[in-house]
C-alpha cells in the first residue's frame, strides 16, 4: 500500500469513527431532551417516569405511567422492523377500567389497510362525529359496545393525531403512531385518548359519587394488573361496596355488604318490589318496606355477604334505594333485625 492509499484509508476510518461518534452524541442529546419532556409530563400528572436507552446497538424504551380517568396508562416507544429498516413508534396502552371491553381496530382510510384486512370484522360507522366517520375506518364485531367506548373527546383526539392506529383485544387498548416521542402535545393527546377509551365504561361512577356517604377508591397499582375503581358507601350501619362490572351492553352494577351472620346461599330476582323465594326470616319489617321500591334487580347472599346486582347501571336515585335496603337487610335494628 503506497502513501496515498494509506492516507485514503486513514481518512476513511477517521470519517467513519467521527460519523459514529456524531450519531451517538446526537442520540444522547435527543434522549436527554425526550427524557426531560416525559419527566415533566409525569410530574404534572402525578405519574412515574423511568428513563430508557436508545441507540444503534441498544433499545430500552423510556416508560411513563400515569392515571388518566379510571385507567393506568403506559406511554412508551416501540421499534418496528420493516425489511432492513426500523421505525420508532410512540404508543399508549391501558387495560379497560372494568377489566374487559369491546374488540376493535380503528385507522385512517388508506392507511394500515393491510393490517385491517388481516383483522377482519365488519366496517362500522360510529356516528355522532362526521369528521371522525369520514376520516377513519372502524372494524369491530360489536358495534354497540364500540360506539359506547368511543366517546366524543376520544374521537376529537384521534382526529388530531397523524396516522394513528387504535386497537383493542378486549382487555387492553393500544394507540400507536409513527413518532419518536418528542412532541409534548402528542404525548398528552395519546395519554388522554387511551385513558378516555379505557374509562368510558366507568362513567356512571361519577354520578354515583355524588350520592351521600360515597367515597371513591380510584384505580391503583401497576399498569400490568391495576386495581379496578370502586365506590364505598360508609353508611351508619357499615360499609357497602359499589362496583361496575363489564357486560355486553351497559355495565352492570353490584352493591355488596358484608355481614357476620349465617345465611344459606340464595339468589332471587326482585320484580315490582317482590322477591319470591327469599329465605324465611331474612327480611325485617323495615327492609320489607324498602324492598317495595326495587325492581329489576337480583338479590343474592351467602355466609359472608349480601349483594344487589342490576343488569345495567341504574339511575342514582335507584342506587340510593338499593343502598338503604341493603344496609337494613345486612344489619337491621336489634328489635326487628334482618336475621332474627
Amino acid at each position: 500500500m503506497d502513501a496515498g492509499e494509506l492516507i485514503v484509508v486513514l481518512l476513511g476510518g477517521t470519517f467513519t469513527i467521527g460519523a459514529v461518534a456524531l450519531a451517538v452524541f446526537w442520540e444522547k442529546k435527543q434522549s436527554a431532551k425526550r427524557h426531560a419532556i416525559w419527566r415533566a409530563i409525569a410530574d404534572r400528572r402525578g405519574g412515574r417516569f423511568t428513563e430508557g436507552h436508545l441507540g444503534a446497538f441498544q433499545f430500552e424504551t423510556p416508560v411513563l405511567d400515569a392515571v388518566v380517568g379510571h385507567a393506568v396508562v403506559r406511554l412508551d416507544l416501540l421499534r418496528v422492523q420493516s425489511g432492513k429498516q426500523s421505525h420508532i413508534h410512540t404508543r399508549a396502552r391501558a387495560r379497560f377500567a372494568l377489566g374487559a371491553g369491546p374488540v376493535f381496530q380503528v385507522f385512517r382510510e388508506g392507511f394500515f389497510q393491510s393490517v385491517g384486512k388481516a383483522f377482519g370484522g365488519q366496517d362500522v360507522v360510529l356516528g355522532g362525529d362526521a369528521v371522525f366517520d369520514d376520516a377513519f375506518i372502524v372494524k369491530c364485531p360489536d358495534a354497540e359496545a364500540t360506539t359506547r367506548t368511543w366517546v366524543p373527546r376520544a374521537k376529537h383526539l384521534m382526529c388530531r393525531l397523524d396516522q394513528p392506529l387504535a386497537t383493542s383485544d378486549g382487555t387492553t387498548i393500544e394507540v400507536r403512531i409513527f413518532d419518536s416521542g418528542m412532541e409534548e402535545w402528542i404525548l398528552n393527546a395519546l395519554l388522554d385518548l387511551v385513558g378516555g377509551l379505557a374509562s368510558a365504561q366507568a362513567e356512571p361512577l361519577g354520578a354515583y359519587e355524588a350520592l351521600p356517604d360515597a367515597r371513591l377508591e380510584p384505580v391503583d397499582g401497576p399498569f400490568e394488573e391495576p386495581r379496578r375503581p370502586r365506590l364505598v358507601f360508609d353508611t351508619a350501619r357499615g360499609a357497602i361496596n359499589a362496583e361496575l362490572l363489564p357486560s355486553s351492553g351497559s355495565p352492570k352494577l353490584r352493591l355488596k355488604a358484608a355481614h357476620d351472620r349465617g345465611v344459606t346461599p340464595f339468589s332471587v330476582d326482585v320484580i315490582g318490589g317482590k322477591a319470591p323465594g327469599l329465605p324465611r326470616g331474612l327480611v325485617s319489617v323495615r327492609a320489607d318496606e324498602l324492598l317495595r321500591r326495587l325492581d329489576g334487580v337480583t338479590l343474592a347472599g351467602d355466609a359472608k355477604s349480601l349483594q344487589l346486582t342490576w343488569p345495567a347501571a341504574p339511575a342514582p336515585a335507584v342506587v340510593a334505594d338499593g343502598l338503604a335496603f341493603l344496609s337494613e337487610l345486612a344489619s337491621g335494628a336489634p328489635s326487628e333485625g334482618a336475621f332474627r
